[in-house]
């Protein structure tokens, strides 16, 4: 193993290890596994990006559609180079872990 994958591997223990602690271990674990999947698809520091576009373009009160295509024309605007696919599965990945983090974030 690389010195990366051992890192995230202890990463990846030590969040299940705190999900079953507090009983949340899907709202945990979820999230934790988007993101790491993410970094290895898409890049380091390329979710973060993308999950603020997913965020911002959410409060509009538009259409599914209007929103997807804003955030990937945004995704353009701040110079986030990815394939039409790529962005596309870091859309889907944002929406995916937004969704997962919010029955933790409510309990808090």
């Amino acid at each position: 193993m690389t010195p990366v994958e051992l890192i995230a591997l202890e990463e990846l223990g030590s969040v299940i290890a705190d999900a079953i602690k507090e009983a949340k271990p899907m709202s945990v674990l979820i999230p934790f596994l988007i993101s790491q999947l993410a970094t290895i698809l898409l890049g380091e520091d390329v979710l973060p990006r993308i999950l603020g576009a997913v965020e911002r373009w959410d409060e509009k009160k538009i259409a599914g559609a209007e929103k997807r295509a804003g955030v990937l024309n945004e995704l353009e605007v701040i110079g986030l180079k990815l394939s039409e696919s790529a962005a596309n599965l870091g859309v889907e990945l944002a929406v995916q872990y937004l969704k997962a983090k919010a029955p933790a974030d409510a309990n808090k």
